[in-house]
């Protein structure tokens, strides 16, 4: 019988090792190798033991406050767990583990023509319809000889002329594209602007156009596409039969122009012009057979505008009579 017992109690401190060792259990009798023990004495030391390692049980992990069955576990002491939920953009809700992504508000469905606001962690927070425009544009492509140009719309662009022009100018929509006219007694312009995306870029930027002249009263005319900061524009296009570029201060009136090369003819078919910042140079291009760019002239990107682009589009300079042009495709990028 005492070696039954002794070696039961051993198999059982030996299951105990661990929980005994971390707790430092101790017993209140001593039994000696050898020794006839008293089971009264073994039996106090069993319990003991066994208190003590129901003690490091309990201790090591306990609850606080109100645990919900299914609730995430979130350690609330060194030894202790309570209930928790997710929060911040994934979200669980009490006594639930699955987890939901928080809703940005946006109802969920198709924009067309849309207008987005991301946050920072790339999340579209905002989204509206547009009008059936994008910056201005339809979303159809005139094609001219292959090269593809947005279509634009006369309500996406800002309609202006320098202070002596008159009041004998605007934009209209046409069969195709835009069409800008204007009359005046002087030598002046009338535009037509769009905005460069996000206000204006300091970088590479550039505009090309599918422009003709659509109405010839008499006398001179000056027309082509523009590039501006807002103080000040590029013009490039024809004045009567020659390829034309002109400086043009904020009240309209030319800082001087340029010709180029002979008479090519009046401006009555569409023409594929393009203003090329790229670097430090501004590049006045043309495009004869309407898909490949010929480089005519360039100037350095500073020499009259800053170096913050911030319009693009059309101008027209009537010059003494009634003008019309039309503007086929257009696009700034």
């Amino acid at each position: 019988m005492k070696v039954a017992t002794g070696a039961l109690f051993v198999g059982l401190l030996g299951l105990w090792s661990n929980a005994v060792q971390a707790a430092n259990c101790t017993v209140p009798n001593n039994i000696s190798n050898g020794q006839v023990a008293d089971a009264i004495q073994v039996m106090e030391n069993f319990n003991a033991v066994a208190n003590c390692v129901n003690a490091v049980d309990s201790g090591a992990v306990t609850t606080t406050g109100n645990v919900s069955t299914g609730g995430v576990a979130v350690f609330s002491g060194p030894k202790s767990v309570t209930s928790g939920v997710l929060s911040g953009d994934i979200s669980t809700s009490p006594g639930g583990t699955t987890a939901t992504l928080s809703s940005t508000g946006v109802a969920p469905g198709t924009y067309s023509n849309a207008t987005f606001t991301v946050d920072a962690k790339g999340r579209i927070t905002t989204a509206s319809t547009g009008s059936g425009q994008v910056g201005g544009f339809s979303q159809l492509y005139n094609y001219f000889n292959g090269y593809q140009l947005p279509i634009p719309v006369a309500s996406g662009f800002t309609v202006s002329a320098s202070p002596n022009f008159g009041s004998n100018y605007g934009l209209q929509n046409s069969a195709v594209g835009v069409s800008l006219y204007g009359q005046n007694t002087s030598f002046t312009f009338a535009w037509a602007d769009q905005s460069v995306p996000g206000g204006g870029t300091t970088g590479d930027f550039s505009v090309t156009g599918l422009i003709k002249l659509a109405y010839l009263n008499k006398g001179n005319y000056a027309m082509g596409i523009t590039l501006g900061d807002g103080t000040k524009r590029l013009t490039w296009g024809f004045r009567n039969t020659q390829l034309w570029m002109s400086h043009t201060n904020g009240t309209g009136v030319s800082d001087g122009y340029w010709t180029y090369g002979g008479d090519i003819g009046a401006a009555s078919s569409p023409t594929l012009f393009r203003i090329r910042k790229t670097g430090a140079t501004i590049y006045f291009e043309i495009a004869f057979d309407g898909k490949n760019f010929d480089t005519i002239a360039s100037e350095s990107a500073t020499a009259y505008l800053s170096s913050n682009i911030t319009t693009f589009g059309i101008g027209l300079l009537p010059n003494n009579s009634y003008q019309r042009i039309v503007c086929y495709g257009l696009q700034g990028q």
